[in-house]
């Protein structure tokens, strides 16, 4: 299998299994390009994500994807398939309040904003802007490159949103130890 498709599906079973607990905040941090994800969350979602206010979740699965990326040859990212499943799994911790996201370390406020608008509900966005003291027009200032990234990543295989049947038997794919 190719190494990407194989990463991706694997990111995508370990998302599901991650968002069977939405009682909290939750999400992905990457490298600027999204060519390597960590899941993480926060007590709190401000303007910026601190590494020292994060906890990680599922190291252990999220190394055994990297291999996967290591044999990767060529350009790729994660952003697009990784926006989609998060979007995907958004509502139900939406519904409890909690905010789901997507960014790199160091990413600005308005970036990070423009992420968040664009993976949750309303609410969970005037929650975001609030709570880093921003406005929609900061956010806003960020739509042409955020949408120049995002068209790039879409040329990119997609994120499947549900499970996928392993074989003829019809079993759920694999379990990824989290």
């Amino acid at each position: 299998m190719d190494p990407f498709l194989q990463a991706v599906e694997q990111y995508g079973v370990l998302i599901d299994q991650l968002a069977e607990d939405a009682s909290r905040h939750f999400g992905a941090i990457g490298d600027p390009m999204f060519e390597g994800i960590r899941f993480y969350t926060f007590d709190t979602i401000t303007g910026s994500f601190d590494f020292d206010e994060a906890i990680e979740l599922a190291s252990e699965a999220t190394y055994e994807i990297e291999s996967c990326l290591m044999r990767i040859k060529g350009d790729y990212t994660l952003l697009a398939p990784i926006l989609t499943k998060l979007k995907s799994v958004a509502p139900a911790f939406n519904t409890n309040g909690k905010t789901v996201f997507l960014g790199s370390w160091g990413m600005a406020p308005g970036e990070i904003g423009w992420m968040i608008r664009h993976i949750n509900r309303r609410k969970a966005f005037d929650d975001y802007l609030q709570s880093a003291s921003i406005d929609e027009a900061t956010v806003d200032r960020y739509n042409d490159a955020c949408e120049r990234n995002l068209n790039h990543a879409s040329r990119m295989p997609k994120l499947e949103t549900g499970r996928k049947k392993a074989g003829p038997s019809g079993g759920d794919s694999p379990t990824i130890p989290v």
